[in-house]
């Protein structure tokens, strides 16, 4: 599909005299790679749109792309399996980050980030050999390579002050630079393995319970209203994890300063959780009282912040 188009594209253009026929294969390789590339920055723009997380796609742009380009890796032989590959990897790690974002497996992510960094650090630049270096070239990049991971830890840690979701974002990017650098390793060394970077995105275990989102309209008052019932925990952790996405009046044409929110758990008519206030764009745990701990499921409730107004509420929310 790529190739026939940039190939259509060089004919008219050698054909109206713009590029030089001499160089008919480079510019149609090179056309190739430029709509290859813009395609799937398309494709990963509107995922990300389509999925509420653009915060992950410009983290995409900013740290897997450059260390990508300069780390190397595993590389499709076909433009249009590189093209699906390449979506199918970014939506899956999109639908991942609300998990990472929970502080799930969070000592095994952060294992996982470590062993990335090494391996970066020790295999990179993984030379292509379609595309070979000279010594200089690699040594520089090499060089590149160290202070570009020195300044992404370095921005990890400014993040997780200012910007969660983009320190989770960029963690998920430098493990996914790992893996298709080992990826490529093992190509090269004829062992091939089609599903290599989908299992490792995947390689915690993340679906021992429940995780979603949804809008809730609390009315004035204080009493609380039930948003989702039968919500499935992993019963292994004493919290649930919420988020108060949004917090808007009902009201149309009303100011919006609303940043607050309550919420409580409930099995059945027992409360289960402390009241929580939630602040509009922070995750809270949502602690779970002693001897409720082992409760299979849960309900979720809001109520408004102030009792005098009624409020809409975008949620999201982990059963851990």
């Amino acid at each position: 599909m790529f190739r026939k188009m940039s190939e259509a594209l060089t004919f008219q253009l050698v054909k109206n005299k713009i590029l030089n026929i001499e160089a008919y294969e480079v510019w149609a390789y090179s056309i190739e790679i430029i709509l290859l590339n813009g395609s799937i920055l398309l494709g990963c723009l509107l995922i990300s749109f389509m999925l509420g997380e653009m915060t992950h796609m410009l983290s995409f742009v900013l740290f897997f792309i450059p260390l990508r380009m300069l780390v190397g890796g595993y590389h499709c032989r076909k433009s249009e399996t590189c093209f699906f590959c390449t979506l199918l990897v970014y939506g899956a790690s999109t639908l991942s980050i609300q998990l990472y974002e929970t502080e799930i497996m969070e000592e095994a992510i952060w294992i996982l980030a470590v062993i990335s960094i090494l391996i970066i650090l020790i295999w990179s630049p993984l030379v292509n050999p379609n595309h070979l270096l000279e010594d200089y070239q690699i040594r520089r990049n090499k060089n590149i390579i160290y202070v570009m991971v020195v300044i992404d830890v370095a921005l990890y840690g400014i993040f997780c002050k200012t910007n969660i979701a983009m320190a989770h974002s960029e963690m998920m990017f430098i493990i996914l630079v790992a893996l298709t650098l080992l990826a490529g390793v093992m190509k090269n060394k004829r062992i091939i393995s089609v599903a290599i970077v989908m299992v490792m995105v995947f390689s915690i275990n993340v679906f021992a319970f429940d995780t979603g989102t949804g809008t809730v309209k609390v009315p004035s008052g204080g009493t609380y209203v039930v948003a989702k019932t039968n919500i499935k925990r992993s019963g292994n952790y004493g919290y649930a994890m919420v988020k108060a996405n949004s917090v808007y009046p009902i009201e149309e044409n009303t100011e919006d300063t609303y940043t607050r929110c309550y919420t409580q758990l409930y099995y059945g008519t027992t409360a289960i959780s402390e009241e929580t206030q939630l602040v509009e764009g922070h995750l809270k745990k949502v602690k779970i009282f002693e001897g409720q701990m082992k409760r299979p499921t849960f309900r979720i409730k809001f109520k408004g912040n102030n009792p005098n107004y009624g409020a809409n509420i975008a949620y999201y929310y982990n059963g851990k």
